[in-house]
């Protein structure tokens, strides 16, 4: 039985899109590039972009390869994180939890009864 030929790639805030191996690792960088990018709010510039094994590991060096099949290098079924590197060589996680909603203001609570600025006035009783 042949080995399935696809990967998964997480990005974004917790998304992720399966992509076919059997290509040759330029062609599917480029399809992975144009599927995958997204610019976060905190992001610093990038240099450079690739692929790295969730939980770990070293960067696969995808766009190096060239024509080389992408399969020879990546695990069949695997799943990897897209990271960016600044110019330093920092790393950043381009695959990212969702942000927590801001917690609603709480209204300010309406002027207690007599505290309305008519001190010392029955409330009125019109109907």
């Amino acid at each position: 039985m042949a080995p399935a030929l696809f990967m998964t790639v997480r990005f974004g805030y917790e998304e992720q899109v399966r992509f076919c191996t059997d290509a040759p690792a330029a062609m599917l960088w480029a399809q992975v590039l144009k599927r995958c990018m997204i610019t976060f709010p905190d992001q610093p510039a990038l240099e450079k972009f690739d692929l790295k094994e969730t939980g770990g590991g070293a960067a696969l060096g995808l766009a190096d390869m060239g024509l080389e099949y992408a399969s020879e290098r990546v695990k069949s079924r695997g799943v990897y994180d897209l990271v960016g590197f600044t110019e330093e060589g920092e790393e950043y996680a381009m695959c990212q939890e969702k942000p927590l909603p801001p917690e609603p203001e709480e209204p300010e609570e309406p002027p207690a009864e007599g505290e309305d600025g008519q001190a010392g006035q029955a409330p009125s009783e019109e109907y």
